[in-house]
């Protein structure tokens, strides 16, 4: 793994087999959806800026949330 030459305390990865590699490797290991809620819940960005994060993950990498995931992230 490129990443355990480098000085990294968080990863972010949507893959459950790439995460439980990664975690057996060490690493601190999150999901996008996650991480966007926490800051959701603890007012880092605001409920516009979740809407544009998760229109631009869409568009720009083909990154497609769960209608459930969309629905708790957004009300």
């Amino acid at each position: 793994m490129v990443l355990a030459k480098m000085n990294i305390d968080l990863i972010f990865i949507d893959d459950s087999k790439a995460r439980t590699i990664a975690q057996e490797k060490g690493f601190k290991v999150v999901s996008l959806p996650s991480f966007l809620f926490y800051c959701k819940r603890n007012h880092v960005i605001s409920l516009n800026a979740l809407q544009q994060i998760i229109h631009d993950l869409k568009i720009q990498d083909y990154y497609e949330f769960s209608e459930d995931v969309k629905k708790t992230l957004l009300e």
